[in-house]
């Protein structure tokens, strides 16, 4: 067999060379879901703040108040999915016998 020698030395870089590939630290479920938490709470208190600036000082557009309400509302059921499904998950670990 020939030894195949028009790899480009760019994907040969590629390859690693101990057999796995050294990478870094990814951010854990728990951080994401705090992430997620914090925005969810900012779109809400956005959207609370446009609501109350369209109603007492007339600033902003109606249908920006409502699109900022629809955002944090469609958010929010999202976040509730979640935080049922992993109590569900949890609940079903607990029935686990061991």
């Amino acid at each position: 067999m020939n030894k195949i020698s028009n790899i480009p030395a760019a994907l040969a870089r590629r390859v690693p060379r101990s057999g796995v590939e050294k990478r870094q630290p990814q951010e854990g479920f728990g951080k994401l879901l705090q992430d997620f938490v914090a925005k969810v709470d900012g779109q809400l208190k956005e959207a609370d703040q446009k609501a109350v600036a369209f109603a007492v000082e007339r600033k902003g557009d109606l249908h920006e108040v409502m699109v900022e309400a629809a955002k944090a509302d469609i958010s929010l059921r999202l976040l509730l999915k979640i935080r049922n499904k992993l109590v569900e998950a949890y609940q079903e670990i607990m029935r686990m016998q061991i």
